[in-house]
């Protein structure tokens, strides 16, 4: 019943297709052949012609190191063509590098192998980790997360040793290929979710557009569309509206009349069904808006809640695809919630036939819409310029990483619901869009690594799934820094939130231990506030914050040390620099003007608060020390000045045990720049004040604004 995806072909057919010459041929030819009188043949001849006797076209040279059998590499010189060309006449892997690698069924690596059934043993732990977390087996999920975690650290090891000379396993071009790899998956899950999600192309030049349009149409099998079309009753777009689906991807890269008109005279050109084609594949977002109705039909058909009373659900919940399944749990959100993947429970419970009925009600809506599914999505069209992709301007994806794309849907809930709203309708809306997805990127990753030779066993190797579900994801302005709660993961439903807090700025562990809880627990009470469809009032946000520099700003004046940044002050064998120029001046610092009015300190090692001063420069160097009462302090601080040459003094370390129980020395109490330190300190605030589209000035607290406020004079 479940054998069957219909998002992705039969192994068989991803074959291997490098022909940039011959495609380009054909593409040019179709081009032309739209704008002019003559037939595609007939171009493809002048094409071919002015190929032959042009002088500026050049095949570009390679130099390579060609591997001999007895390990030794020697350097070589060929063409583009020629280097392609032999590689795939001798049936070899091309990375996307260009590198090539031996075929597995020639000689197969010992190394590939070990990794491969790493990969399996990870699996194993990393399931058996999901199912004790959802018993509420702590202790034994730690272990074997922390089991699963080893089997992947151990395969990241292979690709240090890759770039090891000392190791056995060194290969300089290994790690190249395997983040060439990694940073392709990635580009083509944000592409095509780009694309799916929000119709957003990464259309950045005129050439790649024109390009774009005749790829897509002159690669597309135009009577299976046009019967699709007919089939789903879907709107043919004008030439209207494929320029304004251009337009769309084009306004956030560039504006030109002259491109408008020109792309509008080569849309002209086109039949119905090639704009449709152009159009619509690949491309959800623009079939919802040309057939909202259709649309909305199509999502409330697949998120259907079912109960068909099915038999032996224990059995047959084995053969659901795990996607599918994961799909499912979504859809019962609320009643799988904390149940994990224990599907005796379920079955006791009545639950599993609701999990099983809709698996089975997904699937058969699969295969009524499949020719919908099949022309629009399981084509041989991919992205357009993947290879630029990391530049490009994003409206869906809100992050990613070497091997992860993190993406919004909200947009389709607002659309569907007609407001923004976190609730089990919109959970089982977003995990459907999530759930296709996953399985376009799934068979445009299989088209890929038919292209890279890959072993027929292997050609799903290179994937990607539906991990996690962020129910709230707040992206900052920091890169690799946001905030969310986890809803479920791979199909677990939590009972309760999982928080991530992810990026040094948001979890610092210089800060006081107070305000990262407090900064913690800010970040969850805007997210489960949103979670739960309450308003956020940015004024009682400011308030708070501003609060707490008012908390920081009155112990900084008492001399307290609850708000300094912390430092670890180290004997002076430690630095490479000598004692006056390392970090240990600052222990002869108070040696030689506090020790003597207020004690002496134990020699490093010890934890310091660094002080920040208002002595920028010796002109308010001179001016502080004028203004020390004690004469015994004025002159040690004038000496220790002269004697070490210091121009500035903008941080001052004092002990942290001192401080703590003396508090700070009084002659130190003027020169703390309050502003420098309630910014440091306040930092994880403002971050979380610009996702809320607050943003202030640089080197400006909430105090300053405030009282400028106060005096009238703020702008």
């Amino acid at each position: 019943m479940f054998e069957k995806n219909v998002f992705c072909l039969d192994d068989e057919q991803y074959k291997q297709h490098i022909d940039p010459i011959t495609d380009y041929i054909n593409q040019a030819a179709y081009y032309l052949s739209k704008q002019s009188n003559y037939t595609i043949e007939e171009c493809k001849a002048l094409v071919t012609d002015h190929l032959k006797k042009s002088k500026n076209i050049i095949n570009p040279k390679v130099t390579y190191l060609e591997r001999q059998s007895n390990g030794d590499r020697i350097e070589k010189e060929t063409n583009l063509t020629s280097y392609i060309g032999d590689a795939l006449s001798s049936n070899s892997i091309i990375a996307p590098t260009f590198t090539t690698y031996i075929h597995p069924t020639k000689k197969r690596s010992f190394i590939a192998t070990n990794v491969i059934n790493n990969i399996k043993r990870r699996y194993i732990s990393k399931k058996a980790a999901f199912e004790e977390d959802a018993k509420g087996n702590t202790e034994l999920a730690v272990i074997k997360d922390n089991e699963q975690t080893n089997f992947k650290l151990t395969n990241n090891a292979f690709s240090g040793a890759h770039c090891t000379p000392s190791t056995p396993f060194y290969n300089k071009s290994a790690h190249s290929t395997l983040t060439s790899t990694t940073r392709l998956t990635a580009s083509i899950a944000n592409a095509n979710n780009e694309k799916l999600i929000t119709g957003n192309r990464h259309y950045w030049s005129k050439d790649v557009v024109f390009n774009n349009i005749t790829s897509i149409i002159s690669n597309t099998d135009l009577n299976q569309f046009k019967s699709m079309m007919d089939e789903f009753n879907l709107v043919y777009p004008t030439v209207e509206d494929t320029l304004k689906v251009i337009l769309y991807s084009t306004e956030l890269y560039w504006h030109s009349l002259e491109f408008n008109n020109e792309i509008k005279e080569y849309l002209s050109c086109l039949s119905d069904v090639e704009l449709a084609a152009f159009v619509y594949t690949n491309d959800l977002y623009q079939v919802k808006e040309l057939n909202p109705d259709f649309m909305r039909t199509f999502f409330k058909e697949l998120t259907l809640k079912c109960s068909f009373g099915t038999e032996d659900r224990l059995e047959l919940v084995k053969t659901i695809p795990g996607d599918l399944l994961n799909l499912s749990h979504q859809i019962w959100n609320k009643e799988v919630k904390g149940l994990g993947k224990d599907y005796k429970q379920m079955e006791e419970k009545g639950i599993l036939d609701l999990l099983v009925s809709t698996a089975i009600n997904i699937q058969n809506f699969l295969y009524r819409f499949r020719n919908f599914i099949t022309t629009i999505m399981v084509n041989t069209n991919i992205p357009a310029s993947v290879a630029f992709f990391p530049r490009s301007i994003r409206r869906s994806v809100v992050a990613s990483d070497t091997d992860s794309t993190i993406f919004t849907v909200q947009e389709w809930v607002k659309w569907f619901y007609g407001k923004y709203v976190v609730d089990d309708e919109s959970i089982a809306l977003s995990a459907s869009l999530v759930f296709i997805a996953e399985r376009t990127i799934y068979h445009i990753l299989a088209i890929i690594s038919a292209n890279c030779n890959y072993e027929r066993t292997e050609l799903h190797r290179l994937a990607m799934k539906n991990e996690f579900r962020f129910d709230v994801f707040v992206p900052t302005q920091v890169s690799k820094h946001y905030f969310a709660i986890i809803g479920c993961r791979e199909g677990n439903v939590f009972p309760e939130y999982k928080t991530e807090i992810k990026g040094v700025h948001l979890k610092n562990s210089n800060l006081p231990k107070d305000i990262n809880n407090t900064a913690a627990d800010l970040m969850k009470r805007l997210m489960f506030d949103t979670a739960n469809n309450k308003e956020i009032k940015l004024k009682e946000i400011l308030d708070f914050v501003l609060n707490i520099e008012n908390e920081i700003y009155d112990s900084l004046i008492k001399g307290e040390s609850d708000f300094y940044r912390t430092f670890k002050l180290k004997d002076p064998t430690s630095y490479k620099l000598s004692a006056e120029k390392s970090p240990y001046i600052h222990h002869m610092f108070w040696q030689e003007v506090f020790e003597d009015k207020y004690g002496k300190l134990d020699e490093p090692p010890y934890s310091c608060i660094k002080l920040s001063t208002t002595l920028h420069n010796k002109s308010s160097i001179l001016e502080f020390i004028n203004q020390i009462k004690d004469d015994s302090i004025k002159t040690k601080f004038q000496n220790f000045i002269e004697k070490y040459n210091k121009t500035t003094l903008k941080t001052i370390m004092i002990s942290k045990s001192y401080v703590n129980q003396h508090g700070l020395p009084q002659e130190l109490v003027p020169l703390i720049n309050s502003r420098k330190t309630i910014l440091d300190v306040c930092n994880i605030f403002y971050i979380i004040l610009e996702t809320l589209g607050y943003y202030k000035k640089p080197y400006v607290t909430l105090r300053d604004i405030q009282q400028q406020q106060d005096q009238g004079d703020y702008q």
